[in-house]
């Protein structure tokens, strides 16, 4: 099973240059950014042209599609006839940015 994200705690602070240490979440690597085996779901917002539609995508192989007035959830998973996973409980999860050709 997927361990649940870490809730975030402490005080609110500014983004200021002594306020911004944290540990780096995605790695730089040829060119890419890279996560392993990251825990986030849906924290980053792909839009498409210019309507009332968006996917959000995240660390992990689950989707959400936004529409105007409806939604749905894709989770990408395999079957075998040993048995199935969904591809968000695999051993190692990578996720990486498309660099353009």
């Amino acid at each position: 099973m997927v361990p649940a994200p870490k809730p975030i705690t402490g005080a609110v602070r500014g983004l200021l240059a002594g306020n911004t240490a944290r540990p780096l979440r995605y790695t730089p690597e040829n060119g890419d950014f890279v996560i392993r085996n990251g825990g986030e779901f849906f924290n980053r917002p792909l839009y498409g042209p210019i309507s009332n539609f968006r996917v959000d995508a995240g660390d992990l192989p689950e989707f959400i599609a936004l529409f105007a007035r409806a939604w749905g959830n894709l989770k990408l998973g395999v079957s075998a006839a040993s048995g199935s996973k969904w591809l968000a409980q695999a051993a190692e999860v990578v996720a990486a940015t498309v660099r353009e050709p």
